[in-house]
């Protein structure tokens, strides 16, 4: 188990600002169009069906692009808060213990180096060094 000792306040305000932006603008657009769909269906509209659809989803992405920005300037702050919160209480308390699968990822960079130089990635006689500097002197791949 690894623990989430601390979060950068910065990273977990943009994070945070950015999904709350997404989602208002797409809620926004959802309601633009039931309004669209319901202004339709109870024949609740004067002129062109093309007007009301124009007019409704104009505003809808207007609206969901000040929403964004409004929202997502509260979802910075929350996140920024939120990290501060957390820090404080990890500090405290210890901090979230979260699993990670057990990937090596020095053997897998390896793994590619020597693909990359056309290498068998099984191949024992390559030293890291002679991946790293390229001067490789391999045996098993020679015909």
């Amino acid at each position: 188990m690894q623990e989430i000792k601390r979060i950068k306040n910065i990273t977990l305000a943009r994070v945070v600002a950015v999904f709350y932006a997404i989602v208002s603008f797409l809620v926004t657009i959802v309601v633009a169009i039931s309004a669209i769909v319901n202004i339709i269906t109870q024949g609740d509209f004067t002129g062109s069906i093309a007007v009301v659809i124009f007019f409704n989803l104009g505003g809808g992405v207007l609206l969901g692009l000040v929403a964004s920005i409004l929202i997502g300037s509260f979802g910075w702050i929350i996140g920024y808060i939120s990290a501060v919160f957390y820090n404080l209480f990890a500090r405290k308390y210890g901090g979230l213990k979260v699993e990670i699968a057990g990937i090596k990822i020095k053997d897998n960079f390896s793994q590619l180096a020597k693909e990359e130089k056309g290498i068998d990635p099984g191949a024992t006689s390559v030293s890291e060094e002679e991946v790293k500097t390229g001067e490789i002197n391999n045996h098993n791949n020679l015909q």
